[in-house]
């Protein structure tokens, strides 16, 4: 197999087929509903502990759609890890 032909990035993620996002698991959800609880519990992360439903409505839902992620959802999803990374420091 050459590079050309590798379907995974650097840390080893399988890749999604060529033009296809990929579709989040209901292992995702479960791990979302969890990260979720953590993010406006423990952390108290103000957005989210103020609406609790403010992380379903604007992380996990545009993630778990199934066709695949909503365009921006990933992004929106990583700038929130982000936030609560910075914010745990």
């Amino acid at each position: 197999m050459t590079e050309e032909s590798d379907t995974s990035d650097p840390e080893g993620t399988p890749s999604p087929e060529e033009g296809k996002p990929r579709v989040w698991t209901n292992d995702d959800r479960k791990d979302l509903v969890k990260l979720s609880a953590i993010i406006s519990h423990s952390l108290s992360f103000p957005k989210f502990k103020v609406d609790p439903k403010a992380f379903k409505n604007l992380v996990v839902t545009p993630l778990l759609e199934p066709a695949g992620p909503n365009p921006g959802a990933i992004q929106v999803f990583e700038q929130v890890m982000k936030a609560v990374m910075v914010r745990h420091r």
